[in-house]
């Protein structure tokens, strides 16, 4: 996944094994964070979404090779 993905809309990725964490299969919710902490390169591979459902959890996005997003839609003012 790229660097600025704030707002990006997201669902299950092709790695998911969460459950319904997310409210769902094709439930739909928004990065809200990207990385845990700048100084771990673990941290920097996560990223955090608030869901529809109004859940907030945080998966792999190239952590331990594994993908537990896909991009949904993306939100950047219209470029």
């Amino acid at each position: 996944m790229a660097m600025n993905l704030l707002g990006t809309r997201v669902v299950r990725g092709q790695d998911w094994e969460w459950g319904n964490q997310d409210g769902g299969e094709g439930f739909v919710g928004t990065v809200a964070q990207v990385g845990k902490d700048k100084k771990s390169p673990a941290t920097a591979q996560l990223v955090y979404v608030q869901w529809d459902c109004g859940r907030k959890h945080d998966y792999r996005a190239g952590k331990q090779g594994k993908h537990d997003l896909r991009v949904f839609c993306l939100t950047n003012g219209g470029e």
